[in-house]
């Protein structure tokens, strides 16, 4: 495991989420938590199997993205194809 995947799996915690997130319930946080959980494990993982690996739909995905991106956690260097996640 490289370096910057171990700085971000010890910057993701689920009480961090639940500050940053307030509105969110219990259910949306967990869901936060899995999405942030996966992109520090493969900051290269796509949308799509994102989706898959959480059994929602293209609308709710999106949704968490970029409620995740407003709010300062992540961001997306690079182009949608090809590019990278990093948590912020």
């Amino acid at each position: 495991m490289n370096e910057n995947v171990i700085e971000n799996v010890i910057e993701i915690s689920e009480e961090k989420i639940k500050k940053l997130m307030p509105e969110y319930s219990k259910k949306k946080l967990a869901k936060a938590y899995e999405i942030l959980k996966m992109i520090s494990e493969n900051p290269n993982i796509s949308i799509d199997e994102l989706r898959i690996a959480l059994d929602v739909t293209d609308r709710t995905i999106a949704r968490y993205i970029s409620e995740l991106k407003d709010k300062g956690v992540i961001e997306r260097k690079g182009p949608d194809n090809g590019g990278k996640w990093k948590i912020r």
